[in-house]
C-alpha cells in the first residue's frame, strides 16, 4: 500500500499564504494617504529656517533668559538686558504635549528684566512646553525650553 504525502500541499499552502499575505499589504500600502504633511512645505521650510536664524541670535546673547513656573499658574522671567526695554515685546506659548486643551498663549510688551506673569488657572502637574519669540526693534529671538512640573 502506498503512503500518503502531505508534505508537497504544505509547501503549496505556504507559498499561497506568502502570495495573500504579500498582495494584502500591497492592498493596504496603497489605501494608505502619503499626502504632504503641510499644503505650503516651503513657507513652513523658511518660517523654520527664520526660527533656527532667531534662536541662534538669543544663543548669542552674553546671557540667557531664565523661566520658573510656579503651581498657581505663574511664570517668572529673568531677562538679559538686550531683550528688554520699550520698544521689546514677547509671545509666550505654554504647550501642554498631554493635554492641547490647557495651551496657553500670552503677549508681554514691554519687557522688564524681572517679570512674572499669570497664566490662567492652576497648572496641572505635567510636563509644559515653552515657547517664546522675543520681538526687539526688528530683530527676532527665539527660545524653546521644557518646563518640568510647576513648584
Amino acid at each position: 500500500m502506498k503512503e500518503k504525502t502531505f508534505w508537497p500541499w504544505g509547501i503549496i499552502l505556504s507559498l499561497g499564504l506568502f502570495m495573500a499575505g504579500t498582495l494584502g499589504f500591497v492592498f493596504l500600502s496603497f489605501q494608505h494617504r502619503v499626502d504632504l504633511v503641510q499644503e505650503n512645505y516651503y513657507q513652513a521650510d523658511l518660517d523654520f529656517n527664520h526660527r533656527h536664524e532667531a534662536r541662534q541670535r538669543l544663543q548669542g546673547l552674553a546671557e540667557q533668559p531664565n523661566y520658573h513656573l510656579y503651581r498657581d499658574g505663574t511664570l517668572e522671567l529673568t531677562l538679559p538686558d538686550a531683550l528688554t526695554g520699550a520698544n521689546s515685546k514677547a509671545e509666550l506659548q505654554l504647550y501642554n504635549p498631554t493635554n492641547p486643551a490647557l495651551d496657553r498663549k500670552l503677549t508681554l510688551s514691554p519687557l522688564q528684566k524681572h517679570q512674572r506673569v499669570t497664566t490662567g488657572p492652576e497648572l496641572q502637574r505635567q510636563k509644559w512646553r515653552l515657547k517664546v519669540q522675543y520681538t526687539v526693534g526688528s530683530l527676532l529671538f527665539y527660545d524653546e525650553k521644557v518646563l518640568n512640573d510647576p513648584d
